[in-house]
């Protein structure tokens, strides 16, 4: 877990949106798009709701201090009090639903949930079912027709009730997963099958399809994700030695951090970090 001071959490406010350059906007409701996102703003929360999804690639956030691998397909419910920073070294594409608090109170069933903010990836279908809401609600707002307040907030409506029906903030289980992965942020290092099948009281075998089937990844995908990022991490931020990083970051061996870190960037750590420092990196 990463820890946050009061101090940078940095409050980004709704009339600031417009600095993107696909921005569009209606009756306290903006769509805003993000492509080939590269670089975050810092930790920072909002004086508004938002919706994300990530349209496209894969990367990394930190949502309330915890780690979550984060790609296409994933979608994210940030409340007013929620922390979040994102990053991405894979061509992330992101698409924010924007809306003041008091626009719809369909949100109540979001914001009372226990759940809170976490990543929760969408089957292929419900991907396109999502992305042709979110298509007709930045529609709504970039031509501003007639009744155009009224057909906003029925989109944002449908995107709400498309979430509660899809499952994602079902109280009990989102929850345990929601739990479940910030342990795995907490414990990557060490973790196990075996320990976050028990976390989770369940089966290997149960574990591992249960699990994949939540996030769209297998179990050892993702903990070696979070780790190949962490080492990401410590080579842009630190002088630590290569040698020493793939045991920091959980790897057994050398030879299996080296293979999965090409893998995952195309390139080995030292070349990576030479690059970073270049600011050939994107």
């Amino acid at each position: 877990m990463v820890s946050i001071s009061e101090d940078n959490k940095r409050l980004i406010r709704f009339q600031s949106l417009s600095r993107y350059s696909n921005f569009y906007q209606a009756d306290g409701i903006a769509i805003t798009k993000d492509d080939q996102h590269i670089s975050g703003i810092g930790a920072h929360r909002h004086d508004y709701y938002e919706l994300e999804y990530i349209s496209a690639g894969e990367g990394l956030q930190w949502i309330n201090g915890y780690t979550y691998v984060v790609k296409k397909g994933d979608v994210i419910f940030f409340r007013l009090q929620d922390t979040h920073e994102y990053d991405s070294f894979r061509g992330m594409d992101v698409v924010n639903c924007c809306f003041h608090p008091d626009v719809v109170p369909e949100v109540k069933l979001l914001e009372n949930d226990t759940m809170g903010a976490v990543v929760v990836h969408l089957t292929e279908e419900a991907q396109r079912e999502f992305e042709q809401l979110l298509s007709l609600l930045q529609k709504e707002c970039a031509q501003k027709k007639e009744y155009c307040a009224e057909a906003t907030r029925h989109y944002l409506q449908l995107l709400i009730i498309f979430l509660k029906r899809t499952g994602y903030m079902s109280k009990t289980d989102g929850v345990l997963w929601s739990e479940l992965l910030r342990f795995l942020s907490e414990n990557y290092q060490t973790v196990t099958l075996d320990e976050a099948a028990a976390f989770m009281h369940v089966t290997k075998n149960y574990f591992c399809r249960a699990f994949r089937k939540t996030t769209g990844m297998t179990f050892l995908s993702y903990l070696t994700n979070l780790r190949i990022n962490a080492a990401k991490t410590l080579l842009i931020s630190t002088d630590m030695p290569v040698v020493n990083i793939w045991d920091t970051v959980g790897f057994s061996q050398a030879k299996h951090f080296y293979h999965a870190f090409r893998r995952e960037t195309g390139c080995t750590p030292t070349v990576f970090r030479s690059q970073f420092k270049q600011g050939y990196m994107q």
